[in-house]
């Protein structure tokens, strides 16, 4: 990590009843993928993909059950959880 994608972690407000980050992970090309908490009857949870130098790349929306696990290339792949089968993988295709 560099010292400003630890300052912008950092300045996440710590809510009182869970933490601000659901998951998070390091791609390829050293960008921070950091998906965050959200409310238990959400169905979507916000997603931030933050530069090397600590800027914001891109926020977008995943499934709440889905937990991210990997990025490379132009895939990233995780877990999506479903109450009836069990986990699944998913693998999305990433355009810039």
């Amino acid at each position: 990590w560099s010292g400003k994608q630890r300052e912008a972690v950092n300045e996440f407000e710590m809510p009182d009843s869970r933490p601000p980050m659901r998951n998070f992970v390091v791609d390829d090309k050293d960008r921070l993928w950091i998906q965050i908490s959200a409310t238990d009857d959400a169905q979507m949870s916000e997603c931030i993909v933050m530069g090397p130098d600590g800027a914001d790349i891109a926020v977008f929306e995943l499934p709440t059950r889905f937990t991210l696990g990997a990025v490379r290339g132009d895939r990233a792949v995780g877990r999506l959880w479903n109450p009836e089968t069990g986990p699944l993988v998913i693998a999305y295709s990433i355009s810039e």
